[in-house]
């Protein structure tokens, strides 16, 4: 058959419950009553007042610093622009200035001087009776780097 499972008790001896008097009045058990409310009308306001106060002034600094973000960011994209503008007008320049001393390498050069006169100026090269030679003395002119 089943096995009967046995249960321990600890026991303490020589232990006995406390005698208590009869108290010599009923207890009487306190009926709950409804809170005495305290005049919220005077409390409440103030709160949301203060509350709604400090909301309306985070509300209008994070206005006024997306404000300030977005002006920011708009005057540097202008400045930017400008920036690509001179940018390109320094490369139109530098352009522009390298053709103009292209213009003057080209036209400083001899063969085109002897090429302009004849053709624009109807000059022709001198003949061996228009040159005329002279002789200048070494004290009439000016030299440079020389020792004495």
């Amino acid at each position: 058959m089943a096995k009967e499972e046995r249960v321990k008790y600890s026991y303490q001896y020589d232990s006995t419950a406390r005698a208590y008097a009869q108290p010599a009045e009923p207890i009487r058990v306190p009926v709950p009553q409804e809170p005495k409310r305290k005049s919220k009308g005077a409390l409440r306001p103030k709160v949301d007042v203060a509350f709604g106060t400090q909301m309306v002034v985070c509300g209008v600094v994070l206005f006024a610093c997306s404000m300030i973000y977005v002006h920011n960011y708009s005057s540097l994209r202008a400045k930017q622009t400008q920036l690509n503008n001179l940018k390109i007008e320094k490369i139109n320049v530098a352009s522009q200035i390298t053709s103009v001393e292209a213009q003057m390498t080209k036209k400083l050069d001899l063969d085109y001087i002897r090429e302009r006169a004849a053709a624009e100026l109807g000059m022709q090269n001198p003949l061996p009776y228009q040159i005329v030679y002279i002789d200048l003395e070494e004290k009439s002119y000016t030299t440079y780097n020389e020792s004495k």
